[in-house]
């Protein structure tokens, strides 16, 4: 559990500092990510955008962690408020997500992620 909490701030930072080449390393081949506005993204969308600077977070934190972890499998559930932009759009607010987790070759690698945006 406490190496998902750390895999979970790591991936946060990487966000905030636009490390493409942390999020690629820490995301699976095979990734999905259906974003708050129902956008459809792969890992190669992701690493595309922060490393061309077309995704940009000024702010960003994520909190009410739930981790469950069965063999080489994780579910973290959780909530995160952000302010940004992807592609020119305004990503900013506050959102709850789930995001899985597989361990392969000894690895821990996020395979998806759905984000559904809190309405105010």
């Amino acid at each position: 559990v406490e190496e998902i909490k750390q895999l979970e701030e790591a991936r946060n930072q990487a966000i905030l500092r636009g490390d493409a080449i942390a999020l690629e390393r820490m995301t699976a081949d095979d990734y999905t990510f259906i974003t708050l506005k129902g956008e459809l993204r792969t890992k190669a969308d992701i690493v595309k955008g922060f490393a061309s600077g077309a995704f940009k977070y000024q702010s960003r934190s994520i909190s009410d962690l739930k981790i469950r972890v069965w063999d080489a499998v994780a579910i973290v559930t959780g909530r995160s408020t952000q302010e940004g932009t992807e592609n020119g759009k305004d990503y900013s607010g506050s959102y709850r997500f789930t995001r899985v987790y597989v361990k392969r070759n000894g690895a821990w690698k996020t395979v998806a992620l759905q984000a559904t945006l809190i309405q105010k």
